[in-house]
């Protein structure tokens, strides 16, 4: 009985020694290179004003990215940038097979705030005219939020450049 006994407790301190060791927490910490931390953050802060007149200021590149309009998530991904969300597919042309398989927040002319915010965006980008009303509605919730606008050349090129900006793309 003694020896059992004497088995079942040196069994036991083995298996809790075991799961222990498995259990702790490398105290190492990793650290990025100052030159791989550059890239990552290069142009930033980066200061944009939208179609509204209003001023966002991002501290550095944007991790979540939330597109809300179909012509806006083409020319994004086109641009090398990716959204965390997408509209309804049939608003989409040249970036079906990517932003296809993210969630959908709705229609361009409906998005839904609700599955926007519950996304938590560091940054949302609508289109100008049409999402004026979200773009409002999103400020409100604290969301940072570009309006940008697709009529006409100079506004084209204009956002193109906030785009490359906000992937952290080199002009």
């Amino acid at each position: 009985m003694r020896k059992r006994y004497l088995l079942f407790t040196c069994v036991l301190l083995a298996a809790m020694l075991i799961v222990g060791a498995c259990g702790q927490k490398s105290t190492e910490k990793k650290e990025i290179p100052l030159s791989e931390n550059k890239t990552i953050n290069e142009g930033f802060p980066l200061t944009i004003e939208d179609a509204l007149g209003n001023t966002v200021t991002l501290a550095k590149k944007p991790e979540k990215v939330a597109v809300i309009s179909g012509q806006l998530i083409d020319l994004f991904c086109s641009l090398g940038g990716s959204t965390i969300c997408s509209v309804t597919l049939d608003e989409l042309t040249a970036a079906k097979d990517t932003a296809g398989q993210l969630p959908v927040i709705g229609s361009t002319s409906a998005p839904d705030l609700v599955k926007i915010i519950d996304l938590q965006p560091d940054l949302v980008i609508a289109e100008f005219g049409l999402q004026n009303d979200m773009v409002f509605m999103l400020q409100q919730s604290n969301i940072p939020v570009i309006a940008l606008n697709l009529e006409g050349e100079e506004n084209k090129k204009k956002t193109v450049k906030i785009l490359k900006e906000v992937a952290g793309i080199k002009s």
